[in-house]
């Protein structure tokens, strides 16, 4: 084994109990957000990533495939309903990630504002 191995390891051991019993919040609530139509294959990714929360963080996480028909509206109803309801609480942390191709500004829209697309 390397010695970067070895340190990787050694830190892997020391810390592993920590970060599944110590957090400065009563509460982390994640939403994992990746396109129906993943055409990046990024599912494989967030289930990963939802195993990693649950698992060894013991976060509560839900996932929200972004449909490709009336994804903006469906998107932001289901990130402002997520927030909403997580965010509010005393000593809470609410994770979005979001696993896809980054945002596009639509022509048809002003400078600086965004939208949401496959």
């Amino acid at each position: 084994m390397s010695q970067e191995q070895t340190i990787i390891s050694q830190f892997n051991d020391a810390t592993s109990k920590y970060w599944s019993t110590h957090s400065d919040y009563d509460q982390v609530n994640a939403l994992l957000l990746y396109w129906e139509d993943d055409d990046l294959n990024v599912v494989e990714e967030v289930t990963a990533l939802k195993a990693l929360f649950e698992d060894d963080l013991k976060f509560k996480v839900q996932i929200f495939p972004i449909p490709t028909e009336n994804a903006q509206a469906d998107l932001q109803c289901e990130v402002a309903t997520f927030v909403k309801g997580k965010a509010n609480i005393d000593r809470s942390l609410v994770i979005v990630f979001y696993a896809g191709h980054s945002g596009d500004q639509d022509q048809n829209s002003e400078p600086g504002y965004g939208f949401w697309r496959a």
